[in-house]
């Protein structure tokens, strides 16, 4: 990380990465920040802590999930439920590895295995990725309120 890298900045980079490179996907458009993710939504959650400490959600819809799916594992038909959860969780976890390294590249970390939680309703800033097959939305909470005040980064990022 650059000193003028925010770390949203950091995150597009490593989910594009993480798309291109095991699911074969890229947005095609500019991310957005939103309110929510889209309606209809499955949440992962992965906590973190070590050299930083926080919670990554990822958000998408099950047909998103559905069509990485099908990518991730190179398969010919559709999937459903099992495999559109499972597919979340991994996402959401090589995602949250992801970022924490190109965010702290000397950093330690605890990644825990990633969850399934109630979408939030609103209310906080979302990184949102427009895909072929859907939409994927972000967001990070930081779990350390030193980080604030100390430094440039704030508690709460998209």
């Amino acid at each position: 990380m650059t000193a003028a890298e925010a770390p949203v900045d950091i995150l597009r980079r490593s989910v594009e990465n993480v798309l291109d490179a095991m699911f074969f996907e890229s947005p095609n458009e500019e991310p957005q920040i939103v309110t929510r993710p889209a309606p209809g939504s499955l949440t992962a959650a992965v906590s973190f802590d070590g050299s930083q400490n926080g919670r990554m959600l990822v958000a998408m819809t099950s047909a998103t999930a559905a069509a990485l799916a099908v990518n991730f594992l190179g398969l010919e038909k559709e999937v459903s439920g099992y495999l559109e959860e499972s597919t979340l969780l991994e996402f959401a976890n090589i995602c949250c590895g992801s970022f924490l390294s190109r965010l702290n590249p000397h950093g330690l970390f605890h990644i825990r295995a990633p969850q399934l939680v109630a979408t939030p309703a609103g209310g906080t800033d979302w990184l949102a990725m427009r895909l072929e097959c859907g939409a994927i939305s972000f967001c990070l909470e930081w779990h350390r309120p030193e980080w604030s005040a100390a430094s440039p980064q704030p508690a709460r990022t998209v």
